[in-house]
């Protein structure tokens, strides 16, 4: 038994390679590695410096912006190239339209109903009603949310300072981020920032946060086989990331206390949108799609905070100056508003820098060829994953001057509207990049009005990137010197 069945897995090995590699040799054209091996494809190239986009980057040296490599069971195409991308997920987007698919992927999203991996008409519901939340209209009637927890987190700041203690922004950031998705979903917060890691629900939502980021890359989710192994491990643990548990009680006080014609939050509006939230595929719905909120809305922003009181600490010459616009355009004020954005242009291009220099989506969002298409001098088969190479277009030569140099002035004569796309491009873009972006803005420049920020030992804070599918830094800590 034992003997047939070692028979049979070297046979599924050998078929496996040969199929791997005819496709590389029917599709030659596409530059990229000669041999694609059985199961893992070309993860022993990907994964083995343990930081993924810096391979992909040097890959694309040798076979151009443009290159096919194999994760696991999938044909990828690695597109580093602004204008192929644009090519690809804007004027060939109907061919584009999905996100790859698998067991993982259908396991989490409750078979796609979620808005990240929703596939066809079901995506463009779904991108319909998200979208419609998260309009300029509707997010003026939840300005009062952010400026709450601004203020929040700046008391704390200052109980913090005035007490001598080291700042840590990681769980104040994550902290901050998850009480604007709570109340906005669900009507919940935190209810302080100083005991927020002590919290159960916190670290529940957290946890499965982590979990969900940390599945999202890696063999289980390329290797077909070898997913459903692990699936089915997972599974009988009881250690697949599971968001009921923390979302379904306030869905059901939701169901329970729901006023159709006076909505409390996103919850009440996607219940009331989906013809009141009973139905199986509607709970599904309206489960993932909550799910999504979490998971996007917490740790993109947050994690892009982090990296930009980095940079603040390390080129304090670059804080003194930003400290310097932003006290001139408050004036006798003590707060910055939305309003004040346009009078910002250098905090806005230290933004624009850091997420150029540390995006937090390296990789960014995969599509999924659905049938044969010729894109430029490319062509792309079907079934093929299409990876818009973030990472590789940012810190590309081609496209910036000296790009490992923190040079926000790039961004004052010149916007590079052409290759500066941390949201996406086209119609499956980033829907909550507006609500980003604001709070991202109203806490950063009031920290810099605020305190003046500094690294505890006045030894640059390690830059080094953690890879989790987002690339984080690792938890430092801040001295804060009150200013105002």
């Amino acid at each position: 038994m034992l003997l047939t069945l070692t028979y049979l897995f070297l046979m599924f090995l050998l078929f496996d390679f040969i199929c791997k590699n005819y496709k590389n040799f029917k599709n030659r054209k596409l530059n990229g590695p000669k041999i694609a091996l059985p199961l893992i494809g070309n993860f022993n190239i990907i994964v083995k410096d343990g930081m993924p986009h810096y391979t992909l980057h040097k890959l694309s040296k040798v076979y151009g912006k443009v290159y096919r490599i194999w994760f696991g069971d999938m044909m990828t195409l690695v597109v580093s190239d602004p204008k192929v991308i644009r090519e690809i997920f804007v004027k060939n987007f109907d061919n584009f339209i999905n996100r790859p698919s698998g067991l993982w992927i259908r396991a989490l999203t409750r078979n796609h109903s979620n808005l990240v991996f929703g596939r066809d008409d079901h995506w463009k519901n779904m991108k319909s009603l998200i979208g419609n939340l998260l309009s300029s209209t509707k997010l003026k009637q939840y300005n009062g949310v952010i400026d709450r927890e601004v203020e929040g987190l700046l008391s704390t700041m200052n109980s913090i300072e005035s007490s001598s203690q080291i700042f840590y922004p990681k769980k104040y950031f994550k902290t901050y981020t998850l009480n604007i998705i709570l109340e906005l979903v669900f009507s919940k917060r935190i209810s302080s920032y100083d005991d927020c890691l002590a919290d159960e629900q916190v670290q529940n939502i957290l946890n499965y946060v982590d979990k969900v980021l940390t599945f999202s890359f890696g063999p289980h989710r390329f290797i077909e086989s070898f997913g459903v192994i692990f699936y089915l491990f997972m599974k009988l643990t009881g250690k697949i990331p599971n968001a009921s548990k923390f979302i379904d009680p306030v869905y059901q006080e939701h169901i329970s206390t729901l006023d159709p014609k006076k909505p409390r939050d996103f919850l009440d509006e996607l219940i009331i949108s989906l013809g009141g939230g009973q139905t199986k595929e509607a709970i599904d719905s309206l489960l993932v799609l909550s799910s999504d909120f979490l998971i996007t809305g917490t740790e993109t922003s947050g994690s892009t905070l982090e990296w930009l009181f980095v940079y603040m600490a390390n080129y304090p010459d670059i804080q003194e100056k930003v400290f310097g616009e932003i006290k001139s355009v408050v004036g006798s004020k003590n707060r910055v508003t939305l309003t004040d954005r346009a009078s910002t242009p250098y905090f806005n291009a230290i933004l624009k820098e850091v997420m150029r220099i540390k995006p937090i989506a390296v990789l960014g969002m995969p599509r999924e060829a659905l049938d044969d298409i010729q894109v430029g001098e490319y062509f792309i088969p079907k079934g093929t994953q299409v990876f818009p190479f973030n990472y590789g277009v940012l810190n590309d030569p081609d496209y910036w001057e000296h790009p490992n140099e923190f040079i926000p002035e790039r961004f004052l004569a010149n916007n590079h509207s052409e290759q500066f796309l941390p949201f996406g491009a086209g119609p499956r873009n980033c829907v909550g990049s507006s609500m980003a972006l604001d709070e991202i803005y109203l806490l950063a420049t009031n920290i810099l009005l605020s305190f003046k920020l500094s690294s505890p030992n006045d030894q640059p804070i390690d830059d080094t990137e953690l890879f989790r599918f987002v690339v984080q830094p690792k938890e430092y800590g801040l001295t804060l010197k009150k200013r105002i």
